[in-house]
């Protein structure tokens, strides 16, 4: 299903911690970035990357991304005639790093071959990683076998119902060994911290209540490649079978230092819910979902939320299954008086439908805040096409900018009318917004509050099928890059303005609107 939506949609997004230090082929373009080098220990930031080498007249691609720390890898260098490519992204800082590989001991699990009597070597594997657990292998039993450091890699087959609630002082990885496919029921962590999960696969189907795929809570805990869906053909699904079949959140996360990294979502309520401090969630895909695509909040009314990172992901083909929900592309929302703070959302792509086929394409909206207070929202160099008013919206925000953005979409309004979708900055129950800049964007409708707003360098326009190379909302085909002699080219401002635009590739001026250059 994946492969048939990216065959439709057109648009492209480099999603940072993709270098690969390629070469580009002369005059074609752009190679690729520098992998990250390890990341740095509390947030001081990881090695320079190798660098990628741009082709003649072309442009390098950026940098690996770092994981958690600070860091990322070097920007490439251009070629001869082009210009340097972005550095890779960093994490979040102050954080425990995680390692490149496991330093410890390597033990294997495999529940279709393996026995619990046997020493968790790759020739005599244990069974299922629920068995491994069940027999105290794992902390925080004492006499655990693995230890931190360590590493356990699952082979093919099922590994249940999966339980973690060690804290422990150092990472310790629980990966899909090379070439296999493990699946699990659920996976559940509890006051958890230093692990790392990847390449797992979780598949279940939901009771009629509140199942979730994987549910984490703890600090330093690095998601990353893994896959979640309640089950892979839904074609026969009904809207009904959606509202009590589908998973209620794929990924739900809370704590501190939680990276969220090249998760593939599908066939699930909500994709992704975080809450809590120092949270990034880049490079996921989430495509075929009933509700929202990525929540970020306080569901619980306590605690913090602040210094989160939301960028790369790609969010398509949204539903409408009738459960009354209103959805959300991107969300945000804190309670009690809190206020959440520091929140970059760059670089993602958001589109209500690619797949011609869709059932019951849902009303959502793009990228918004509705409730409490936030301080510190940047929005760059996103792509938004919604079926509904908001866009982008921001509701009595603080000292945040909408920047670079493209934003469209079309609707029926309960009334008959065919509305556009907008980028809005509003009052929040009579709190203003203030100091928000909205710059540089193009779309079809601005919808601005008369204070505390700086507008400026915004193209409008009613007929984006002139102003990019391919905008079909018949059938959902976009390729959103500026049309030669567009009216976006050359609009922008310098001020403020990303330095690289959603592929990576460097903004010089004259700076284009939108989020590609």
């Amino acid at each position: 299903m994946k492969l048939a939506v990216l065959s439709v949609l057109v648009v492209t997004v480099a999603a940072a911690g993709c270098g690969h230090g390629n070469d580009g082929v002369d005059g074609a373009g752009p190679g690729s970035g520098g992998a990250a080098g390890p990341d740095g220990g509390g947030g001081a930031g990881g090695t320079a990357g190798t660098t990628g080498k741009g082709g003649v007249g072309g442009v390098a691609g950026e940098g690996g991304a770092g994981r958690t720390s600070a860091t990322g890898g070097a920007a490439g260098t251009g070629g001869a005639g082009g210009a340097s490519g972005k550095g890779g992204a960093g994490g979040t800082s102050g954080c425990a790093t995680p390692p490149v590989a496991p330093s410890g001991h390597a033990y294997y699990a495999d529940p279709v071959n393996g026995a619990m009597s046997n020493d968790g070597s790759q020739s005599k594997p244990w069974g299922s990683l629920s068995a491994i657990i069940a027999a105290k292998k794992l902390p925080p039993s004492n006499g655990a076998t693995v230890q931190p450091g360590d590493a356990v890699y699952l082979m093919t087959g099922s590994h249940g119902d999966v339980s973690l609630n060690a804290a422990n002082p150092d990472f310790i990885t629980l990966a899909a060994a090379a070439g296999q496919t493990p699946m699990l029921s659920s996976l559940k962590m509890d006051s958890a911290s230093h692990w790392i999960l990847s390449g797992l696969t979780v598949q279940a189907l939901n009771n009629g209540g509140y199942v979730f795929g994987i549910r984490v809570d703890g600090s330093d805990l690095v998601l990353e490649g893994n896959a979640v869906l309640s089950q892979a053909d839904v074609s026969a699904w009904t809207q009904s079978d959606w509202q009590t079949k589908a998973l209620y959140y794929a990924i739900n996360a809370s704590g501190n230092c939680i990276s969220l990294l090249n998760n593939r979502m599908t066939n699930v309520k909500f994709g992704v819910g975080i809450s809590g401090t120092n949270l990034l969630v880049r490079g996921n895909t989430i495509d075929h979902f009933g509700d929202d695509g990525i929540d970020f909040g306080q569901g619980t009314g306590s605690g913090t939320i602040g210094n989160i990172e939301i960028s790369g992901n790609v969010i398509t083909n949204n539903l409408d299954i009738g459960d009354g929900n209103h959805n959300d592309g991107i969300q945000g929302w804190v309670l009690n008086g809190t206020t959440g703070h520091d929140v970059t959302i760059e670089s993602n792509v958001v589109i209500v439908k690619t797949d011609p086929n869709l059932p019951w394409k849902g009303s959502m909206q793009g990228i918004s805040e509705f409730d409490g207070a936030w301080d510190g929202i940047q929005i760059t160099n996103n792509v938004v096409m919604a079926a509904a008013y908001h866009g982008i919206a921001l509701y009595g925000a603080h000292n945040s900018t909408i920047i670079n953005n493209t934003v469209f979409g079309n609707f029926v309004a309960p009334n008959g009318d065919v509305n556009e979708t907008w980028i809005g900055v509003f009052d929040n129950g009579g709190s203003p917004p203030v100091n928000v800049v909205v710059r540089n964007n193009i779309s079809g409708l601005y919808s601005l509050a008369g204070t505390g707003v700086t507008a400026d360098h915004n193209v409008l326009t009613t007929n984006p099928q002139t102003n990019f190379v391919q905008f079909n909302r018949t059938t959902f085909q976009y390729d959103l890059h500026p049309a030669p002699g567009s009216v976006q080219l050359g609009y922008g401002s310098t001020q403020l303005a990303p330095a690289y635009d959603i592929t990576g590739a460097q903004r010089v001026p004259p700076i284009t609107a939108g989020a590609y250059q």
